[in-house]
């Protein structure tokens, strides 16, 4: 994975930017349900680098529904630990919850929070 070699802020940027292009069209469910969800461990630090903690909630929120979706990239996946650290949220009672306005959430708020991280890390970001 070409990511893990980049710098730490590097990699959060362009883990932000997969995840706010799924999640802004399509929600948490979709992100966590298809192939791209492999990569929830990484989007999580991200989220939690640029302290969008609505969306770590969220996203968090919507983990233990999606193994339990019977959902083939969980019943396939030979590794599944990080996933089940995550317990349920009784705000979140359902996958379909997470994703209560969360196009607001994924497109304006982590925008604005990833903006400020990319200006914060524009030395290690622009060399």
């Amino acid at each position: 994975e070409t990511a893990a070699l980049l710098p730490r802020q590097a990699s959060a940027v362009y883990f932000l930017w997969m995840f706010s292009a799924e999640v802004g069209g399509n929600g948490i469910e979709n992100f966590l349900l298809e192939q791209i969800g492999v990569f929830a461990p990484q989007v999580h630090e991200a989220l939690q680098l640029v302290g969008a903690s609505e969306l770590v909630e969220r996203l968090e929120a919507g983990i233990p529904h999606a193994p339990a979706s019977g959902s083939a990239e969980f019943s396939a996946s030979p590794e599944l630990t990080w996933f089940l650290q995550f317990s349920t949220n009784s705000k979140f009672p359902t996958q379909q919850s997470v994703d209560t306005d969360i196009y607001d959430l994924a497109n304006n708020d982590l925008s604005d929070k990833a903006n400020a991280f990319i200006e914060a890390h524009k030395g290690v970001l622009l060399t």
